[in-house]
């Protein structure tokens, strides 16, 4: 069974950013895409694989595994150990987050045009995919809400627009004073076409098209504003933890982070930014030491 017909029989229910990253894994895996499903073992996708980078050959993996088991679902005969063979891991990279301080002097020095895409991602918390799904409809400045209903994907350079990641990514998150004022002026300003409900909430350089980070990382001239500031290797997705970092500040407890995040499963959120919530040990610690002290010293003075 060849993996193009896997893809083909499954493209109308994934998830549209999922059918552009399974196409894009086969185009990948074009030298195994036509051997038997029974002799596609663990060592042969390896072998496929290993010229790839860690997160194209993760998602080659996978790719490989739906088919296998799609395969397995349709009574063909699999290599057990391929089914179950792990993916491969990215490498770890460091959170990074800035100060308040830090996003308003990175705004400035990008510059009005380019720089308010700083303070939206840094105090909405959102995806760059998500950012460049939205839509003036999603805007409700009478709650100071945003509504993320869809995401923006560029797999092959192109932008495809679809759901966000998961199903929990589909949320609500409150629009605070700096992002609120960034919104209203970027609907403000634009020409009366480009208001109506269905026009992207941030447009890209082109009339009418959507924002798209590789270009407004270079229109915005980013790694020269980093440099100028001297904050060395920052990436968008850091202001994600900006904001993460912030609503922990706020006095926010880890599930309200979950779900303003757009987290499925709690583990991912305590995983990522349970080190934010140590001093809540510290606390914890001190305020157990002091309930402990006084009830020992009530019982001792009982029991004599």
């Amino acid at each position: 069974m060849a993996l193009g017909f896997w893809q083909e029989v499954n493209a109308d229910r994934w998830r549209s950013k999922t059918a552009v990253v399974n196409a894009s894994a086969a185009d990948r895996l074009a030298c195994i895409a036509t051997v038997r499903v029974d002799r596609l073992t663990p060592e042969v996708v390896r072998e496929a694989v290993e010229s790839l980078s860690p997160y194209v050959a993760r998602q080659a993996v996978n790719a490989v595994k739906g088919a296998v088991k799609h395969a397995r679902s349709l009574g063909y005969e699999v290599v057990p150990a391929t089914v179950s063979m792990p993916s491969p891991r990215p490498p770890e990279t460091a959170q990074r987050a800035l100060s308040v301080e830090e996003v308003q002097a990175l705004a400035a020095q990008i510059g009005p045009l380019h720089g308010d895409v700083v303070e939206l991602l840094a105090f909405t918390g959102l995806r760059v995919g998500e950012l460049a799904g939205l839509e003036v409809r999603d805007y409700n400045a009478a709650r100071s809400r945003l509504s993320v209903i869809r995401a923006v994907s560029w797999p092959r350079g192109g932008a495809v627009v679809g759901e966000p990641k998961t199903e929990a990514g589909k949320r609500t998150v409150p629009v605070i004073g700096a992002a609120r004022s960034v919104i209203e002026r970027r609907i403000a300003e634009r020409p009366e076409e480009d208001r109506h409900p269905y026009a992207p909430l941030v447009l890209g350089p082109r009339r009418g098209a959507r924002f798209n980070p590789n270009n407004w990382r270079r229109d915005a001239g980013w790694k020269a504003a980093l440099d100028s500031l001297g904050l060395g290797r920052v990436r968008l997705h850091d202001l994600r933890h900006t904001y993460a970092s912030l609503v922990r500040r706020s006095g926010a407890d880890i599930y309200v982070l979950q779900k303003v995040l757009g987290h499925r499963e709690i583990a991912t959120t305590i995983d990522r930014y349970g080190h934010l919530y140590d001093d809540e040990i510290d606390e914890l610690g001190a305020s157990l030491e002091a309930a402990l002290g006084g009830s020992h010293g009530q019982s001792v003075a009982t029991e004599q």
